[in-house]
Order: structure tokens, then sequence, then C-alpha cells
């Protein structure tokens, strides 16, 4: 049985349960193999947004809008049997139809009034001074510290704490990291040459054998959350203001001796790229190309014949971002606010920043985010989305 929550579903029930049948009927069709009895042992519930109710576990943990791996059991199938197919139905029909009453609400009531923050910020002089001087300090000290503000945070903020990050006093903000070099390059970069709204980095450590960045906190909302508010005209000053964001990415040098990889010049961290999201890196199109399907034993003029498109060659190679998600950017009133997890930064093809917003907005809100990226970058690159797209298929998340 696949569970699914999303704060709009939960609401109209009072911290209810939405179950979606038809992703367990979706899971059947790809998994042939795998019967009913031993999917309806394989629930999970996932959100991909922050939920704003203080929604908990039956033994009080709480939710924090990640991947939740569990199994139903019972203890006696008869007088406390496992929810009925049927009802789960019923259950589904009617939270699809208050939902969309619950987004007309939304719309209705337009965008929310800012809380009052306290924003209290030094100089820049100043502020980098105190930094220096934070830093000149022991760093067994400096983790014991973010040890303890990581306890407080997770008391004062429980629904803004997750498996990677955790949300700290003081405006800031802490993260586990696979790429803890390079995002910590990368938010230098993007703070020496460019005006984009991002964290700023200030200091990054190990502890237990987990990479950490230590961060400012940027305000605002995931715009995967709140698009479906968006005016028209507000969505198109958002993808304006994305336009500018990318091509302030581009004027970033690159200084490695690579054509494509990290900050860093060493290999990339990507979702899109199969063995486990590593490679590289790379010093030709071509060696990247047969890295994307390497997992299929064939080079890649193999599998483009294979699945009859014609490859297309690039002498532009840009910074980018590489994971634009709606998860990863946030607005607040409408307007772009910031722009977060950089972790898989590097220079790419020129296409790939358009295609990889392509490849996570169709996981989140297709109809609205797909038409803000075709205005953001235009029909450019459409020969190389029709590619990937066939590559998509081929590659499952996590090859």
């Amino acid at each position: 049985m696949c569970c699914c929550c999303h704060p709009a579903f939960i609401e109209p029930f009072g911290r209810g349960l939405y179950i979606s049948v038809h992703s367990l009927r979706y899971f059947v069709v790809l998994c042939p193999a795998v019967g009913t009895d031993i999917v309806r042992n394989m629930p999970w519930v996932h959100n991909t947004w922050n939920n704003h109710l203080a929604c908990f576990f039956g033994d009080g943990t709480p939710y924090d809008g990640l991947l939740h791996m569990f199994e139903l059991l019972t203890s006696d199938p008869k007088g406390l049997c496992l929810p009925s197919d049927l009802l789960i139905n019923v259950h589904y029909r009617f939270a699809a139809a208050l939902h969309l009453f619950h987004i007309q609400d939304e719309v209705n009531r337009g965008w929310p009034c800012p809380r009052p923050q306290w924003n209290f910020s030094l100089p820049a002089p100043v502020s980098s001074f105190f930094k220096s001087v934070w830093l000149c300090l022991p760093q067994c000290f400096r983790v014991l510290c973010y040890t303890l503000l990581g306890k407080v945070g997770r008391k004062m903020y429980p629904l803004e704490t997750s498996v990677w990050t955790q949300r700290l006093p003081f405006g800031l903000y802490m993260k586990q990291c696979r790429a803890p070099r390079n995002e910590a390059h990368v938010l230098k970069l993007v703070e020496n040459y460019t005006t984009i709204p991002a964290p700023r980095l200030i200091d990054t450590w190990e502890h237990n054998g987990v990479s950490h960045l230590l961060m400012t906190r940027v305000c605002g909302v995931r715009v995967g959350d709140v698009c479906h508010l968006m005016s028209y005209a507000e969505r198109d000053r958002f993808a304006d203001d994305m336009r500018d964001c990318i091509a302030q990415l581009r004027r970033i040098p690159n200084t490695t001796p690579y054509l494509i990889c990290d900050a860093l010049g060493k290999g990339i961290v990507d979702h899109r790229i199969p063995d486990s999201g590593r490679g590289g890196p790379f010093k030709t199109e071509a060696d990247f190309n047969n890295h994307l399907v390497s997992h299929l034993r064939g080079s890649f003029a193999e599998v483009a014949k294979w699945r009859g498109f014609t490859p297309r060659e690039h002498s532009n190679f840009y910074f980018t971002h590489s994971d634009l998600h709606p998860t990863n950017i946030l607005v607040e009133n409408g307007r772009l606010s910031a722009i977060v997890d950089w972790e898989s930064a590097g220079f790419r093809p020129e296409y790939w920043e358009f295609t990889k917003a392509m490849y996570g907005s169709g996981l989140a809100s297709p109809g609205v985010m797909t038409s803000i990226w075709w205005r953001t970058f235009g029909r450019e690159y459409e020969p190389e989305l029709e590619i990937e797209k066939k590559l998509w298929y081929v590659t499952p998340l996590g090859v």
C-alpha cells in the first residue's frame, strides 16, 4: 500500500492521511513480477514539501516531510484488520475533491502577510572580521557549539528538521551533504561573481564521518508549494529573474583542466547520471555522454541508434546549478528570494541546466513549472530535451 502525505490533503481531514491508490497501481505495472501481497506490505509516506502542520507518527516520531519506509502489521487480522482497498478508494476520491477546494481557498486568500522577523545584521566588514576570528578557534570547540545549536534547533524548529538540513538559532542552517568541498566552494563563487540570492558559507567540518556545512538562512517558501498561487504576471517575472540568475552563473570562469566537472575540477554529483549519481571529471563531451549510458552496456552512439535520435555536439560549457528542482528555489510574495542546495553545481553542457530543470519539474508541478522554464530558456534546447526524455526512460533514478 502506498501512502502519500501532503499538507493540502492533511488539512481538510484534520491531520488525517491521504492514501494514493493509483501510485500502487503504477508500481505494480512497472514491476509486474512483484505481487500485490508483497506491495501491500511495503508502504511508504512521501512528501517533498514542508508540512506546516504538526504531524506525528503513532510512536510520537515527528513527520519531517521526507520519505518514510515502514510496514503495516497487525496482531489481530480479524479484530484489527489492515485498511480496506475499497475504503481507501473512497477516501481518495473525497480527498482529491477537497484538495481542489483547498487550493481554490488559498488562491482566493492571496499571498499571506509577511511575518515580522528578527533581522539583525552587521555591516559586511564587521561580519567578515567576526567570522575570521570565529574560524581561528579550535575546530573541536566549534563543532561542539554547532552540536549544541543543533539540539536547540530541533527543539525550537521541529518542523524545519530533516535528514539533511536543520534550522538553527541566530539565522543559521546546518546541512549534511555528499559533496561538502564542492558546495562550499560553489557558495564562495556565487558570492564573489554574482548577485544571486543564496546562503552564505560560514564553516565546514566532519563529525562522526558525516560532512556538514554551516550557512546563513535565507527566507522564502519553496516555489513548488506556492506556484499555483502565482499570477501569470508573477510567473513571467519569476521566469525573467531565473533567466538573469542563469546568465550570471554562466559568467563564472572555468579554471579547471576539465570540460565537465564540479567547481573544483573533481567528479560531479548529479541525480541524473548513473553510477549512484557520480562520475567524471570529463575532458570531452563524448566521455560524458558515454557515462550517461554506461549502465546500458553500450556506447552513446549505439544507444542513440537504438532509441532513434541524433545527438548534438556542443561548443559551450557553462557553470550550472544542475538541480533547479522546485524544492530548491524559494519565493516570497511571488518573487524569487533564494536558490539553495548547490552541491551538484559545476560545469556542464549548455543545455544541461534546462533539461535538469525539466527533469525535476516533471515530479512536482508540471503544468506551472514547465511553462516557467520554457519562458526562462526559450526553445533553443528543445531537441536536447527530447533526447534526454528518451534517456530518462532507460535511466531510472538511483541506477
